[in-house]
């Protein structure tokens, strides 16, 4: 998870302090400098601001030292002498006014410890991790040092005097919260596809990113609310800071994408984001309570293998503790538990995007057996058996899945595991993740469907041998005039009685695919067409979408075929090419 934020209402890194304080208040601070020095009966030749040192925060104020070379005459002579300004600025006037509370000679044996880094971003090393999660919870819910208890996201806000409210911010879901420093406005959706709204937002509002779709799971929210809990404790002078810079900003955006490389320095944003996304799991899982519970579950556990074990084990945890399974894996990794490995087979799925059939019909032989059968046809994102009981067609002719079969998908529907995985970099936790979807297994009633089979069998057998006759067969068998294939199949009507006419034809693969597609034939019968066309099926992306096409969707109209083709980047079938 990271949060590179690109709107101009959002915290975007790059601003110190030092600089601000020189752009600013450069004149300000040698004009009370040399009054002040005036006062001793000293005169200030030159001053040359060296350093800024930043040496305490409290609460609202950013206290700090700045340092000057100075050229002064006293008593006739010239010399040089270091001062120091001891100073600070509020948060609340938005570091507009920079108050000095004296003025002295830098002396040698004097040494200033800087309190955090010129970002204001305090220094967190990865070694202290764990015991600055222990600090935050001593302070917001000591409880959960003393009981192995889940730990509340909206009671740590709470704590901190900030609200949560959910709306769907961002409908691609990159962005998975903010957290308003200001008060400010926001677009927001409260349907799927609906116009965006502007709402309103108080300062301390943590706002979630929630699907219009009315779903709803806790335990992914968690960690973006404590995310959020985390720049509001350790991050907002130097969210000021950047506020000061441009008052338009407002919030800082957690993402799901991560920018960060080691190519190069890491900008005051990037380390607030990877401080929020290092210190969330650790305050929602710590790890006194998180290693009991797992060593507890592994003894119970002994005789199970040791991956699915573990499976089990992440699940347990992620229950118990409210988070997502991917963070509860990825929080065992970092505590040392080597069976925890980042890639793991969610519970088995029906549904699937068609880019992702693709690829898996490329890379999976017992898929394409499978679809080879011409068993199933693609309705509703699932493969599925060919029969009224799970496929009806409405009154415009489109196909979809009967309630029986929604709510039956394992009698019916091809299986697929899904294989999910969080990148983790030794730098810090990246929210990052990819899916893989493979398949499982066919539904159970295959054997029964392929009984069908002799029909087929019977009809080939009866086919020619060449092109045009084989499809001047199939039109006749089916009842279609070239003017009803023209119009099915996108073809214009000359085209297809040349093809009729003519034993083998010169014809593109699009086409012959599309006439298919128009006369709805079965897989087998589609397969031989193109055979007898002159081609074979390779695995190239093309291919692969085509044999996917032929194998369960001749059922579906040409045009509905064609918008499959445009997502997985395939020109359309037909006129549309």
């Amino acid at each position: 998870m990271s949060a590179a934020c690109t709107n101009r209402n959002e915290a975007v890194g790059g601003v110190s302090f030092a600089a601000w304080i020189r752009s600013r208040f450069s004149d300000q601070l040698y004009a009370e400098l040399a009054r002040r020095v005036a006062l001793r009966n000293i005169e200030l030749s030159r001053a040359v601001l060296t350093e800024v040192v930043v040496t305490d925060t409290e609460r609202d104020i950013v206290y700090a030292n700045v340092y000057f070379d100075c050229t002064i005459k006293e008593s006739g002579c010239q010399s040089k002498k270091p001062y120091v300004v001891d100073c600070y600025l509020d948060m609340r006037d938005g570091f507009s006014q920079l108050r000095i509370r004296c003025i002295s000679p830098n002396w040698p044996t004097y040494q200033t410890e800087k309190a955090i880094p010129d970002t204001l971003i305090p220094d967190l090393p990865k070694a202290q991790l764990e015991a600055t999660a222990t600090k935050i919870l001593r302070e917001l819910y000591p409880a959960a040092l003393r009981n192995a208890i889940p730990i509340p996201a909206s009671a740590i806000a709470r704590k901190l005097g900030l609200s949560v409210q959910y709306a769907c911010i961002d409908t691609d879901g990159e962005v998975l919260g903010k957290i308003f420093f200001e008060d400010s406005t926001t677009a927001v959706q409260d349907v799927p596809g609906g116009m965006n709204r502007i709402l309103n937002v108080a300062r301390g509002t943590i706002l979630v990113n929630h699907r219009p779709d009315g779903r709803y799971d806790p335990r992914v929210y968690n960690n973006t609310i404590v995310h959020e809990c985390v720049h509001w404790m350790l991050h907002r002078q130097a969210y000021q800071l950047q506020k000061a810079n441009d008052p338009q900003l407002t919030s800082i955006a957690c993402r799901r994408s991560s920018a960060l490389g080691r190519s190069r320095e890491w900008t005051p944003q990037e380390r607030m984001e990877w401080q929020a996304n290092a210190l969330a799991p650790r305050i929602l899982m710590p790890e006194w309570s998180t290693r009991m519970l797992t060593d507890q579950w592994i003894r119970r556990m002994e005789k199970l293998d040791p991956k699915y074990r573990m499976d089990r084990i992440v699940e347990k945890l992620s229950y118990h503790f409210e988070v997502s399974r991917s963070l509860a894996r990825i929080r065992l990794i970092e505590l040392g538990y080597p069976d925890a490995e980042l890639g793991y087979t969610a519970p088995t799925q029906f549904e699937i995007s068609y880019p992702d059939a693709t690829q898996e019909f490329a890379q999976n032989s017992k898929f394409r057996d499978a679809l080879a059968t011409g068993a199933y046809a693609y309705v509703d994102q699932r493969f599925c058996l060919r029969k009224n009981r799970y496929i009806s067609r409405t009154e415009d002719g489109n196909l979809h899945l009967t309630a029986y079969a929604t709510a039956h998908p394992a009698e019916c529907c091809i299986g697929f595991d899904v294989q999910k995985r969080a990148r983790w970099a030794i730098d810090g936790m990246l929210r990052d993740r990819g899916k893989s979807v493979q398949f499982a297994e066919a539904a159970s009633e295959e054997q029964r469907f392929t009984k069908t089979m002799q029909e087929v069998s019977r009809v080939m057998k009866s086919l020619p041998v060449t092109f045009g006759p084989t499809l001047e067969a199939h039109m006749k068998r089916k009842g279609v005039t070239q003017e009803q294939l023209a119009e099915s199949s996108l073809l214009a009507t000359r085209t297809i009685r040349s093809y009729q006419s003519t034993e083998a034809p010169s014809i593109g693969l699009p086409r012959v695919v599309a006439l298919c597609i128009g006369l709805k034939l079965h897989p087998i019968f589609c397969f031989d067409l193109v055979r007898k066309a002159g081609y074979h099926f390779n695995l190239t992306e093309e291919h692969v979408a085509y044999q996917m096409l032929l194998g369960s969707m001749t059922h579906s109209p040409i045009y509905e075929c064609n918008e499959f083709l445009r997502a997985a980047g395939i020109q359309p079938l037909g006129k549309e090419e």
